[in-house]
This record gives C-alpha cells, structure tokens and sequence, in this order.
C-alpha cells in the first residue's frame, strides 16, 4: 500500500482553479502537462521554473511531438505563460496562467449547477443556500454556487462594426453556425484588441489576415475571436512577408 502522507509534501492549488480547470475542453495530455507544471511550480513554492521538453516527456511518458504540440496550444491559450525564452544558454521557464477569465479553451456546456445527482437547490428560511435533502451548504461550497451563477453569456454582437463583421461573416460561411457566446468581459476584452487592431492594419488588410486565419485554423479549433486576438500579430507578419515577397 502506497503510504501517501501531505506531510511528505504536497502541491496547493487555488480551488477556484481546480473549479474551473474541470468545466473546460481539455484533453488528457493539456492536463498532463499543466500537472506537471503544477508540481514543479506551486509544488516548490514558486510561481515559474526552467521546464524544458524532454523534461515532460521524462514526466509524463508522452511523445516529443505531443508534448511539443501541447506546449505551444496551452501558450497559445494562454493557459501556460513563458517567463523567460529558451536560449543556447537557458532553459524556457513556464507559469501556470491562474487568471482563467484569459484561457482560450472554451468551457462544456454544463446545464444546471448541482453537482450531486437527485440534490436541488433551495432557499431556507435565513436565506441559505440547502440541499433539498436539508444539508446546509459550508460558506465556501457556497459561494462557488453564487460564483458559477453570476457567470452570464450573451450571443456575439457586432455593434455595427464592419472590422468585426468580416469576421463573423467569415466564421459563419466555415462553420455554418452563429459565433459561441461570450460573458461581457470576453466582450469587453474583444472590442479592446479589436481597436488594437485597427491601429495596425487597413480594413482590406484585416480581411486578408481573416482569411489567412480561418484557412489555416487547427481542425479542433472552434473559431472563437479570442483564439485569433492570440494569433493576429503572427498572421500580420505572414501578409506582410508575403507582400515583401510579391514586390520583391
């Protein structure tokens, strides 16, 4: 029997992350690896370490090539963050991003909020939160529920804007379906960049990196406006690098 004691040290994790961490379209390896960087990062106290790619794959048994791939989605989503680049004199270091309200991994469609078959949710007379069996919900417990409540979605607006327009044309002639739903701060988020945006590039520069993204869009990828904000200044150096070429 293995003797598993948290004397022998253990890993803290907020419980909001682990809350969250679980409503979201992760696949075994992304989890593997944010585990990993988990136990080398809150496991020693600190907040980023060297990690390098035959590291996880020592830790994890995966392939070079999944890790690698895993690594560059989950710095893409924004749910790991590099702190420092690899060199020839330097291993990259990581950070777990805690901040989910950036993650660009969208979250399953989870109905309702009990997390006990058959357990509804009343009002007693004080005003707390019990179960219909009569068990009173601990503060903490308690306050998740109210969290996971105040957590609103609203359809994908345009607001008039051709910039954004483009886009969400673009992405319902792919998809054939209108954009997922966003919370106002994902909203917020997507207007503030979008003006970024348009500091940088032209309207038919714009349609041109729109096009460049939804044809080289991963097959697993669902085309929300977050994931491009993350991969606008990459596409914007391809146009220009092809333009570059063509006057060349």
């Amino acid at each position: 029997m293995a003797d598993v004691q948290k004397e022998k040290g253990f890993t803290q994790v907020a419980n909001q992350i682990f809350e969250e961490i679980v409503t979201r379209k992760l696949n075994a390896s992304q989890l593997d690896i944010i585990m990993v960087v988990w136990r080398y990062t809150y496991g020693f106290h600190r907040k980023d370490h060297e990690l390098s790619v035959s590291f996880f794959v020592n830790s994890t048994g995966l392939s070079k090539k999944n890790v690698k791939k895993t690594l560059n989605d989950l710095l893409e989503a924004h749910v790991l963050i590099k702190t420092q680049n690899h060199s020839f004199h330097q291993t990259r270091k990581l950070a777990f991003n805690k901040n989910y309200d950036e993650w660009l991994i969208e979250r399953r469609n989870i109905e309702g909020t009990n997390s006990t078959p058959g357990v509804e949710m009343v009002p007693s007379r004080g005003g707390e939160l019990v179960t219909s069996r009569g068990v009173q919900l601990v503060p903490q417990e308690r306050k998740s529920k109210e969290n996971y409540k105040e957590k609103i979605y609203m359809d994908f607006q345009i607001h008039g804007d051709s910039f954004l327009k483009i886009y969400n044309d673009r992405f319902e002639e792919k998809f054939n379906k209108q954009h997922m739903r966003v919370t106002p701060e994902q909203e917020s988020t997507i207007y503030d960049h979008l003006e970024k945006m348009k500091s940088k590039v032209d309207i038919e520069e714009f349609q041109s990196i729109v096009d460049l993204h939804f044809n080289s869009l991963p097959k697993n990828n669902n085309g929300n406006f977050l994931y491009f904000i993350s991969v606008f200044l990459r596409h914007l150096g391809e146009i220009k690098k092809e333009k570059e070429t063509i006057w060349d």
